[in-house]
């Protein structure tokens, strides 16, 4: 493929010098184009499917599809595949994050300021009609009407075929927390009813924050059944330590530690003062 651009630029210096003058840029233009069409250059060969200037943006959104932006700042999906635009360009937004756009066969859209849920083949199956989506996690997906039935901000849980399974709830946070409708893991998710609390896939609470412990962290760790999390230690409740609880609020591991950041299998990342400086390390849990 190098020859191939030398001997090119050797056959326009050439053509310069004899000539005495630049080639004009419709000359150039049409060398170029004709080099391109080729398909040749190295020993891939190749071909377009989308050629420059169809669209103002293009992002991968699996191995096989696209998602296109026409001129007008409307989105869209292609198929690589079958050379076909699949879902027309009238979406406002796509999640940017490729990894996330399409789970469990269905991806988030939006149009018009609300959001919807588009299916592989790149057919509308959930309305646009929610102002925030989550992903599909086992068959659900939180969704938030601004202000439902006038009440304010609540969120609710949809199958696939946009029937509501958990139905609409004003969640929400205190003492710093994020509101919070998470996705579903092994039959849970991670809800905020003021604490953090868990809820199971008919809508029932696993934990509802009966415990002396506080989740910090909202991950669940099946293996040893541990949740990062917080107990107070002193009568004013400022002074915090940092241990395992349980998937109903029993003591795991010992709050002993200033901050718990998270759990791979039998490893925890903690924070320890240690001659009073804080420090980050490694704890390995043995069953």
């Amino acid at each position: 493929m190098k020859k191939r651009y030398l001997c090119m630029a050797a056959i326009i210096f050439l053509m310069n010098t004899l000539t005495g003058c630049a080639l004009k840029n419709e000359n150039m233009e049409a060398i170029y184009k004709e080099f391109l069409d080729n398909g040749d250059v190295g020993s891939l060969q190749w071909s377009w499917v989308l050629e420059p200037g169809q669209y103002e943006d293009i992002r991968f959104v699996n191995d096989n599809m696209v998602a296109v932006q026409n001129g007008s700042d409307k989105w869209g999906v292609w198929d690589l595949e079958k050379e076909i635009l699949v879902t027309s360009c009238k979406y406002n937004n796509i999640p940017n994050d490729a990894a996330r756009y399409y789970s469990e066969g269905y991806a988030a859209v939006q149009k018009d300021g609300k959001w919807g849920f588009v299916d592989e083949a790149g057919q509308c199956v959930i309305p646009c009609q929610y102002d925030e989506v989550g992903d599909f996690s086992e068959g659900l997906a939180a969704v938030k009407d601004a202000d439902h039935n006038g009440k304010g901000e609540q969120w609710a849980y949809i199958d696939t075929k946009g029937e509501i399974q958990i139905d609409f709830y004003p969640y929400e946070a205190t003492e710093g927390r994020r509101v919070l409708a998470g996705e579903f893991h092994d039959g849970m998710a991670f809800v905020s009813k003021g604490l953090y609390c868990i809820m199971d896939t008919k809508g029932e609470m696993i934990f509802s924050g009966d415990s002396r412990f506080f989740i910090s962290v909202t991950e669940y760790n099946k293996e040893y059944d541990a949740i990062p999390g917080y107990v107070y230690i002193d009568d004013r409740m400022t002074v915090r330590k940092y241990g395992l609880m349980g998937l109903h609020g029993e003591e795991r591991l010992e709050p002993v530690f200033d901050y718990v950041y998270g759990m791979r299998g039998p490893y925890v990342i903690v924070e320890q003062n240690i001659g009073g400086e804080p420090g980050i390390g490694v704890i390995k849990l043995q069953k």
